[in-house]
Order: C-alpha cells, then sequence, then structure tokens
C-alpha cells in the first residue's frame, strides 16, 4: 500500500485490529525493533475505511485459492494438505 506509506506488517497487525471482535493480537517478534514496530503500528489503531474499502476491493479480484495451498509453508515436498502430512 505504497500510496498510503504503510508497511506490510503495519498493515497486517493493524487490519486485524481494525475487526471489532478481535481482542487480542499475538504479533511475534525476533528483536527490540520489532516489538517497537508492533507497540508503534498498534498506537495507530484501526485502519481507516478507506484503506479497509481499497483491501476489499483486491480480496475481491483475487482468484479462489483453496485453504490446502502451503503458500510457503516449511512442509517441502510431500505437504499434501491441511492435516496430511507425508
Amino acid at each position: 500500500m505504497d500510496d498510503e506509506n504503510i508497511t506490510l506488517p503495519e498493515l497486517g497487525l493493524r487490519f486485524v485490529l481494525s475487526n471489532p471482535d478481535v481482542s487480542t493480537v499475538l504479533t511475534g517478534v525476533r528483536s527490540v525493533d520489532e516489538v517497537n514496530s508492533s507497540v508503534s503500528a498498534a498506537e495507530k489503531g484501526p485502519l481507516p475505511q478507506k484503506l479497509m474499502d481499497r483491501l476489499d476491493e483486491i480480496y475481491a479480484i483475487q482468484p479462489f485459492r483453496p485453504f490446502e495451498e502451503p503458500v510457503g509453508l516449511p512442509f517441502g515436498g510431500d505437504y499434501a494438505g491441511l492435516g496430511r502430512l507425508g
């Protein structure tokens, strides 16, 4: 979202925070800098509605993807879908 001047990690965190049904967001961090970035993003609060609408538009044009698609998970060539390893 270059035109919004927002990084992908911030977008992801704030997207989750935009859901009123979510009360807790778990983040995985590797450094103090990542903790600080997550806190800074969270302090900005939910995404603006205009950006949420744009994300909905982008989602609507994406082709269907089955939930079993590995999307780069570290299962190697033996991945056969969710719950069916090797």
